[in-house]
């Protein structure tokens, strides 16, 4: 289901006879490659380990492994027993530890390697908020605390850092990548995990034109369609190639682009790093016939391996440890010992081993090699690699010097996107100040002016106003308005009250029952409609402004006259009466009269 490192024995064994073709490496001597099947399991391979060891011959070197798991497994115990061994493909970031794993190099890059390029393509794209989701296990938890320390070194900020034991079900995380808004993220996850993680990404909607994921470069173009093999995951292969499309991944060069005849040629007209006389032979091979001899090769012919995107690697490997092999010949020969007085125990020659890796330097398939104090090699050219559709284009070539990506311009191989262009990692909210519409202060300022002038008219009296907007926002601005509408109720009713205990005054000029329960009546139904009402009008042209505004002009303008204009009229009376009166003088003596006769 996963990936298959048995392709690599070919090229393995195509770099031991070219080696063996030789008479300027090794003279004298016959490499020869013993294979141990350790079926990506690190228990097997540390008993493969042990097979070697106590059975003839005695081994020098160890060659792999292909899985990072079964190769920290081996290291961690060939150590006892000195041996020097190179890997092609296992990138765990924790086997550049020499102090847990003193005697293992790779011609392959470490997953390390992968960090600083992701950092470039954020920055380039201005992504400065992302998250991460992980594989969590001993070797991938290494590498996640390497990459979020870069991370932070970088000033991206990690808004969300999920992880999911393999195998497991990772609705729950990625679900809080959803909740977090995390629109950029990297993934680090084999391709089995890559199935599942891509299944609930399209069941939250983690794809389209708002979203990047940026993941391993060993995804296959359709490793979507392994998802038959997996009954746990209830997404079809379509489903889950929709989520991972425009993917982006970061690719290292696997054939060396830097010249075109490599070790097991000439380079430059120059004889190769030995510290041995070097004999110019015919024979030289580049990586285009490097990769026709390898697709030749009969157990690729006849499908007993297949073909292995990190052959060129090994290949590298074998010539790395035979030239470390080489080299230390005359060293050995100064303390007149040989390659084969070489056994378990011969610490001081796992250090002369162990010297001539580190100096190790020429030009091979995949790469210079040369390896720093961890053991690691560095990539020359680096590639931005996307996923379109059921294909990987390579859409950019990076730079890792001088921390730029040239980007493609020939279709193809141009990058695409789901919308427009490229996600932004995060939506921006700024709170902007609505300011209320000039016309609208403007009309209704003038209606307060004439309801202003009206009321003075009809009162005789002067009240100055002044019109504003006051909008007051608190954390219970909701009990405050139940509070002051529930004063307000009592008031009113209180004011029908009063209304209602003074209905029986017979001086109609004082009795005013009706007016009151007039007013009180208009006040109350209107803020039963308006109030609720402006609560769902939006106040961004001042609808609830002029909601409020309209009220207040209108029960005051109409509570005013309800209460003046009957006293306007009577006013009037009293001044043109329609009919005699008599005096206040003849009604006072008559009603005394009348109060003496009834004595």
């Amino acid at each position: 289901i996963g990936w298959n490192g048995s392709g690599l024995i070919p090229a393995s064994q195509m770099a031991i006879d070219d080696i063996n073709s030789r008479d300027d490496i090794l003279q004298n001597y016959r490499l020869n490659l013993i294979i141990g099947n350790t079926k990506a399991l690190a228990t097997l391979g540390v008993k493969v380990l042990f097979d070697f060891i106590h059975l003839p011959p005695t081994k020098i070197m160890l060659l792999g492994s292909g899985f990072s798991r079964v190769t920290t497994a081996i290291a961690g115990v060939a150590k006892y027993y000195n041996l020097i061994q190179t890997t092609f493909s296992s990138e765990n970031s924790v086997l550049s530890d020499k102090k847990s794993y003193p005697y293992i190099f790779r011609t392959c890059f470490s997953v390390t390697a992968w960090i600083q390029p992701q950092i470039t393509i954020l920055k380039h794209f201005g992504w400065n908020r992302v998250a991460t989701i992980t594989r969590r296990s001993v070797l991938y938890d290494a590498s996640t605390e390497i990459l979020l320390s870069q991370l932070y070194l970088a000033k991206v900020d990690v808004i969300a850092k999920e992880g999911f034991i393999s195998g497991s079900n990772s609705s729950r995380q990625v679900r809080n990548l959803k909740k977090a808004d995390a629109r950029i993220i990297i993934a680090h996850l084999q391709e089995e995990d890559a199935i599942e993680v891509f299944c609930q990404a399209y069941k939250y909607e983690l794809y389209g034109p708002d979203y990047a994921w940026i993941v391993p470069s060993f995804l296959t173009p359709k490793f979507w369609n392994k998802v038959v093999n997996f009954k746990n995951v209830d997404c079809t292969p379509e489903e889950i190639a929709i989520a991972a499309n425009y993917s982006l991944s970061v690719n290292f060069a696997t054939v060396n682009t830097a010249v075109n005849d490599t070790i097991s040629g000439m380079v430059n007209n120059r004889c190769l790093s030995f510290k041995s006389t070097c004999c110019h032979t015919n024979f030289e091979l580049t990586p285009e016939e490097f990769n026709i001899r390898y697709n030749k090769w009969p157990t690729i012919v006849n499908h007993t391996y297949w073909p292995n995107s990190y052959a060129a690697f090994a290949y590298d490997a074998v010539w790395a440890e035979a030239i470390a092999m080489n080299n230390s010949i005359n060293p050995l020969a100064t303390l007149n010992r040989t390659l084969e007085s070489f056994h378990y125990d011969d610490t001081q020659m796992a250090q002369i081993f162990k010297k001539e890796m580190y100096n190790v330097n020429f030009s091979g398939i995949s790469n210079i090699i040369q390896f720093d104090q961890y053991g690691d090699v560095h990539p020359h050219v680096i590639y931005l690699v996307q996923h379109q559709g059921n294909f990987k284009r390579t859409v950019a070539i990076m730079l890792p010097k001088l921390n730029e990506i040239n980007f493609h311009t020939t279709p193809p191989n141009i990058i695409r996107w789901a919308g427009k262009g490229p996600p932004v990692d995060h939506v921006e909210i700024r709170k902007v100040q609505l300011k209320l519409p000039l016309h609208i202060f403007i009309i209704m300022s003038s209606l307060s002016c004439l309801a202003i002038l009206l009321t003075a008219a009809i009162d005789n009296s002067f009240l100055i106003l002044e019109p504003s907007l006051l909008e007051c926002y608190c954390t219970y601005g909701i009990i405050w308005l139940a509070t002051i509408l529930t004063l307000n109720t009592f008031v009113l009713i209180f004011g029908a009250f009063l209304a209602y205990e003074a209905r029986n005054i017979k001086l109609s000029a004082m009795n005013e029952s009706k007016q009151i329960a007039l007013c009180i009546y208009n006040v109350a139904l209107l803020c039963i409609i308006v109030i609720p009402i402006s609560f769902f009008l939006p106040n961004t042209y001042g609808e609830t402004y002029i909601a409020s505004s309209t009220l207040i002009l209108y029960c005051t303008t109409t509570s005013a006259c309800i209460f003046f204009i009957p006293k306007i009229k009577y006013k009037h009376e009293a001044v043109y009466p329609s009919r005699p009166l008599r005096s206040t003088v003849q009604q006072n003596i008559m009603h005394a009269k009348m109060s003496y006769q009834m004595r």
